[in-house]
């Protein structure tokens, strides 16, 4: 048996790796593609892929922000729209306004500007309020989302699912008095009994297959016996198991935290731990960020189809 000190270290320097092995995927990605490298890192939760993603959004959109001026103040309108529209997206669930301000420059770079000549209206005194807008915007059909009001999910880039990842561990089954549970014999259902034990799965993640590699020790209480196994199970069978047996209060769950300790949760708990094993269809979940919906409201026009766009009689002077 290690020691208890040993055992701590080997699971630090576990979680180091995996979390540099992440972080490499990501740079590389994001190297080409960010928006998809950010993709990534939500497909991807937990502790790791937020200790990335929070310094890397703010580089990100930094990096973006910088490009786009550049290119801005030396008037190279075809080299402004990628990185203002990209750190547009990135910042608008943290600094609206400043994702608002960033898509309002872009319109105007996209507006064609008239030769000036004398104004028909001020007589050529230079100055006369323009009566169709406040300030050189007036309302209009949204430009970003074509005054449809919603745009494509940014996460799930409009398909309303991501990858089940799923949970990959140690967890603990504790049954201490026997019960009764179906069983297909044959073809054919029966009834058997399971005796009081403690059964110990060290599960893979889904992955987005629709199934994991589950590997397991069964020691039983009565003579210590212990009975190893491995199989894969479907998502789905996992769940009617977990559901049937364990959630019903049946059997006690233990699994480990984030110093890879066991810990008992509640069935109800473990109900909420498990509940994307419900839902994975074929390797996939709905979308954490539109709920399956496919599309997010418009950031510009808050979802009404109609914003403040650049007047169209007076160009916005």
């Amino acid at each position: 048996m290690k020691p208890p000190r040993l055992l701590g270290a080997l699971l630090l320097l576990a979680g180091i790796a995996a979390q540099d092995d992440l972080k490499a995927k990501f740079e590389s990605k994001r190297a080409t593609d960010p928006v998809e490298a950010f993709r990534l890192l939500a497909q991807k939760p937990g502790e790791a892929a937020q200790a990335i993603a929070r310094p890397a959004i703010a580089k990100q959109i930094s990096e973006d922000l910088a490009a786009g001026l550049k290119a801005y103040g030396e008037g190279k309108g075809d080299l402004v729209e990628k990185p203002f529209t990209r750190a547009a997206l990135l910042a608008e669930p943290y600094a609206s306004d400043l994702s608002k301000q960033l898509m309002k420059m872009l319109f105007l770079l996209k507006q064609a500007r008239k030769t000036v000549v004398a104004c028909a209206t001020c007589k050529g005194a230079g100055a006369a309020p323009c009566t169709a807008c406040q300030g050189g915007f007036a309302p209009g059909p949204c430009p970003r989302c074509e005054a449809k009001g919603t745009v494509p999910c940014l996460l799930c880039n409009g398909s309303g699912q991501l990858d089940h990842f799923g949970y990959k561990g140690t967890v603990a089954i504790i049954i201490s008095n026997p019960f009764k549970f179906p069983i297909k014999v044959n073809g054919k259902m029966r009834t058997a009994t399971t005796d009081p034990q403690t059964i110990t799965y060290h599960m893979k993640s889904c992955g987005g297959t629709g199934g994991f590699q589950l590997d397991y020790d069964s020691v039983n209480a009565k003579d210590g016996k212990k009975t190893p196994g491995s199989t894969r199970k479907t998502c789905e069978e996992f769940w009617d198991e977990m559901k049937r047996n364990v959630f019903t209060g049946k059997a006690k769950i233990q699994v480990a935290n984030n110093k890879g300790q066991l810990t008992a949760i509640s069935p109800a708990a473990g109900r909420r731990f498990f509940s994307e094993y419900e839902t994975c269809k074929n390797g996939h979940v709905s979308c954490d960020r539109c709920l399956g919906k496919k599309t997010d409201p418009c950031s510009l026009c808050q979802g009404k189809g109609q914003a403040q766009i650049v007047c169209a009689k007076c160009e916005g002077s």
